[in-house]
Parts: C-alpha cells; sequence; structure tokens
C-alpha cells in the first residue's frame, strides 16, 4: 500500500514534494532556460530518430509539429556547446526503452573524453 497518493504530472510541477526527488520543475526550467553557453565542456545530446514513434491518434499535423519540435530542440542544445556531439538514435521507439546500450555506449565515451581533458 502507498503511504500517499500518486501525484499526477500536473502536481510533480506545481508542488516539488509531490515527487519522491523533490525536484521543482518550474524552478529547474528556468534554470536550464537561462543556460546560453557551456562554453566548451563536452556534450552528448542523444537525439531520436526523426520518424520517432509518438502516441497513436496524433492527428498528421500535431505528430508532424511535435517531430519537428524534438529535431529544433536537439539542434538547439548541440549548439550549447562548442565541444558537442549529436547522436541519433537508429529506431523509432524510445531511446530508453529499447537502445540502452547506446546510452551506456555514449556515457562511457563521455567520461573517456571528460578523463582525459
Amino acid at each position: 500500500m502507498l503511504s500517499r497518493p500518486i501525484a499526477t504530472e500536473t502536481q510533480f510541477w506545481d508542488y516539488p514534494f509531490a515527487n519522491p526527488e523533490g525536484l521543482d520543475f518550474q524552478a529547474s526550467s528556468e534554470q536550464a532556460a537561462a543556460v546560453e553557453s557551456l562554453g566548451d565542456i563536452p556534450l552528448v545530446v542523444l537525439g531520436s530518430h526523426p520518424d520517432i514513434y509518438l502516441a497513436p491518434g496524433l492527428p498528421d499535423e500535431v505528430a508532424a509539429a511535435l517531430r519537428q519540435l524534438w529535431q529544433d530542440t536537439q539542434a538547439e542544445l548541440v549548439e550549447l556547446s562548442a565541444n558537442s556531439t549529436l547522436v541519433i538514435a537508429n529506431q523509432r521507439g524510445g531511446i530508453f526503452d529499447y537502445q540502452s546500450g547506446l546510452i551506456v555506449d555514449t556515457v562511457v565515451e563521455m567520461v573517456g573524453q571528460v578523463r582525459n581533458r
């Protein structure tokens, strides 16, 4: 039995104590939005496949807009560092769900880069 009710995503956003990590999503989002440059800090952006699978039933124009937004955001993130790489997933499914090896390989490579800096 849960010691407290399961919070909704809106509650997670509005009330940091409602999520297990105590993360203040709004403050974190504001901090992230304020970042203009990471200088030359190594950065790898794991990008989604351009034809990423989205929830079924979305109107085509909404799905196309979401895919474009996703691609544009990934490109913006890569521009934050002079030492960045964009790694595009080779499958349509979620990176976390189907391509954990890609995550592991990328993290191992990044750790090697940082150690050799």
